[in-house]
């Protein structure tokens, strides 16, 4: 109904005038869908050592906010690539609400102990004191999240052009999310956990309002996505650009979540620790 609902206020708007209002109704709609396809090109630029590429693909839930990503390393530095086999480049993510599932050949190995999994709760780590969970996950990781924050643009809308995603007809636009606003517009309950990891990024790209490029299709989903996030880390500036293209609109998903005896929970390392985490 949604999808219905949204495509006369996309032809009404016309492509020269499309408001914030819009595109939050697009992403609306594009969660509306339930289950889709998702493909990933994300490329880290490391601190004095160049940029790292990895591409990936897989599957979202949007109605139980799921995600399931298998991504590899397609480019990058020598100081990084080749410290690892070719083989060993693909990493597994999934993502459950706040929570992050990470799998790896080389976290594998650092675990031991038959554990394949690690696994960052944000809900639950924000009550830690002195955490920052922005620095334990990589931005990127749920998609469901950055489709979520179109809810925050405001400010103009500029038109950039007709273009084919996937073989679909798109409008692309470049638009502005107000970060600050995001953590108001999701559901009483994640409230609080989006605003402190909302505050975390901030605090680490040293900026609330990100630039983001949305393409729309014909019956007003989001096709693509993609934003730049420069961030301060340990060893000097980095920068982070993201691109999620969408498809497959209703497809049949299903995600499982890792059993707990292949999950090494770093919530459970910092309560027993005592330790603090962050940059």
């Amino acid at each position: 109904m949604l999808v219905v609902a949204f495509a006369p206020v996309l032809s009404a708007c016309g492509a020269e005038d499309l408001s914030p209002t819009a595109i939050a109704e697009a992403a609306e709609a594009t969660a509306a869908s339930g289950g889709m396809r998702i493909a990933l090109r994300q490329t880290l630029t490391l601190p004095g050592a160049g940029r790292l590429t990895t591409t990936g693909s897989g599957v979202m839930d949007t109605q139980r906010r799921r995600s399931h990503i298998t991504l590899k390393v397609t480019d990058g530095p020598d100081l990084v690539v080749g410290a690892f086999d070719q083989g060993d480049l693909t990493t597994e993510v999934i993502t459950d609400r706040f929570a992050v599932y990470t799998h790896s050949p080389q976290l594998r190995q650092m675990l031991g102990q038959g554990r394949k999994w690690v696994k960052v709760d944000g809900a639950q780590l924000n009550r830690a004191a002195g955490v920052d969970v922005s620095a334990l996950t990589q931005p990127g990781q749920d998609p469901g999240q950055a489709l979520g924050q179109l809810n925050a643009v405001s400010g103009d809308v500029e038109t950039v052009g007709e273009e084919k995603i996937r073989g679909v007809a798109t409008t692309h636009y470049r638009a502005t999310v107000d970060l600050r606003r995001y953590p108001d517009l999701v559901s009483e309950p994640d409230r609080a956990a989006a605003r402190d990891a909302i505050d975390g990024l901030i605090g680490r790209s040293k900026a609330s309002r990100i630039p983001v490029d949305v393409w729309l299709d014909d019956d007003g989903r989001v096709r693509r996505l993609a934003q730049k996030l420069a961030l301060e880390v340990p060893g000097g500036p980095s920068a982070v650009e993201q691109r999620f293209d969408f498809y497959d609109f209703g497809t049949r998903v299903r995600i499982e979540i890792p059993a707990a005896s292949d999950v090494t929970d770093l919530t459970d390392l910092v309560d027993e620790r005592g330790a603090t985490i962050g940059p």
